[in-house]
């Protein structure tokens, strides 16, 4: 079933107690139940945001476990990535090169 926000915001919770930097919620597109993936680096948010994409999941929202839980829990949808990450980058790398290129 879909997150409430008293999910959100004990998942949010748990994740700054364990020191984590970011919460992607996951949607199971199959049955639609969303839950929390935890990462501590950007290396690590981008395998997850990967592996989300190649289950044919979806990314529902992310939060920064660094910045106001209150702030987040008041926005229509969260989408508050880790510096330095691309989605562009993940989906179309053909692209990506080529901007990065200056082409």
């Amino acid at each position: 079933m879909p997150a409430t926000k008293n999910n959100l915001i004990k998942w949010f919770q748990i994740g700054v107690k364990n020191n984590q930097s970011h919460m992607i919620i996951e949607c199971d597109t199959y049955n639609f139940d969303d839950f929390p993936i935890y990462t501590n680096s950007l290396e690590e948010f981008e395998e997850e945001y990967k592996k989300v994409s190649s289950r044919r999941n979806q990314i529902m929202e992310v939060y920064d476990l660094k910045i106001d839980m209150n702030l987040q829990m008041n926005e229509d949808r969260a989408f508050h990535y880790p510096e330095g990450f691309k989605v562009q980058d993940l989906y179309y790398p053909e692209i990506s090169k080529v901007y990065k290129q200056g082409v």
